[in-house]
């Protein structure tokens, strides 16, 4: 009884808006099994997403302010949503991510960054070895490499390679 009174008392954060192929959500309760995910689905505080080979995911934040989609082989994990600020680790793959609220910000963390987004949209791939690459798509995103602790704003049409070995490197985004 005690175990089911906590699982009602967990906070929903988000839920999953599209799901193509297959995608699954592990919970940090070692107790709950793992679920395929499908449309609707409600996400907790700790739940892990991860996609599979020819799967992708879009998941919205419960407030409708922030969403991100993830492509094959990507995985994140959702963090405690606290004084106007969301939190998700991006693990690895590719990442999606637009937040309409100029007052709540997205950060999403990566084992060599910390990005921002306050009224904005990007992109975000993470190397295997760790490196991240960042593509605003819409107004400004905000990096900061962890070991270096550089700082970067990064505008619409640019990118940035943050490394884990502190190095980040400007470029300007390919253009179609």
């Amino acid at each position: 009884i005690l175990l089911s009174g906590f699982l009602l008392s967990r906070e929903k954060i988000a839920f999953i808006a599209e799901v193509n192929g297959y995608v699954e959500i592990l919970s940090n309760i070692s107790t709950l099994p793992t679920v395929e995910a499908v449309d609707g689905r409600f996400l907790y505080e700790g739940d892990i997403v991860r996609t599979f080979k020819d799967s992708d995911c879009t998941v919205m934040f419960e407030d409708q302010t922030a969403i991100f989609t993830m492509g094959s082989y990507s995985e994140v994990n959702l963090r405690r949503f606290e004084r106007n600020i969301k939190k998700i680790n991006f693990n690895y793959g590719e990442l999606y991510f637009e937040n309409s609220s100029n007052q709540t910000s997205l950060f999403l963390f990566t084992r060599s960054s910390q990005i921002l987004s306050l009224k904005s949209s990007g992109f975000l791939k993470t190397r295997t070895n760790g490196d991240d690459e960042v593509y605003s798509i819409n107004n400004k995103v905000e990096l900061y490499n962890k070991k270096s602790k550089l700082e970067v704003a990064i505008y619409e049409n640019n990118k940035v390679l943050s490394l884990l070995d502190g190095r980040v490197e400007l470029k300007k985004s390919e253009e179609d």
